[in-house]
C-alpha cells in the first residue's frame, strides 16, 4: 500500500506538481520523510500552508530533530501571509515557551 501511495505521489508530481494536500496525506500516513520533502519544497516557494506544515514537523519532531525555534520561524512566515492555523500554533508555542519567542 505504501509503495502504491509513493508511486501515485510521484506520478502526480510529474503531471501536476505536488500540493500541500499531498504533503498532508503523507503526514497522515506516517510517511514523515515524504511529507517533509513536499512541505519543504512548497514552503521555499512561499506556500503558507506548507510553511505551517514545516512548522508543525519541527515542533513535533516528525522527520526532523524537534526544534521549537525553527518551528516558530516557519509559523511566523505562514502567519504573515494570513494563515490562521499558523498564528494559533505560534501563539500556543510562544505561550508554552515564552523565552524562545522574545
Amino acid at each position: 500500500m505504501k509503495k502504491l501511495f509513493l508511486i501515485l505521489i510521484i506520478l502526480n508530481s510529474m503531471v501536476f506538481g505536488v500540493t500541500f494536500e499531498d504533503g498532508k496525506r503523507a503526514l497522515l500516513t506516517n510517511d514523515y520523510e515524504q511529507a517533509f520533502k513536499i512541505f519543504d519544497d512548497l514552503a521555499s516557494k512561499g506556500d503558507a500552508k506548507s510553511q505551517y506544515g514545516l512548522g508543525f514537523m519541527y515542533e513535533t519532531g516528525k522527520a526532523v530533530k524537534m526544534d521549537k525555534k525553527e518551528a516558530i520561524k516557519w509559523y511566523k512566515k505562514s502567519s504573515k501571509q494570513g494563515y490562521k492555523k499558523a498564528q494559533k500554533a505560534l501563539d500556543d508555542v510562544c505561550s508554552e515557551n515564552p523565552f524562545i519567542c522574545r
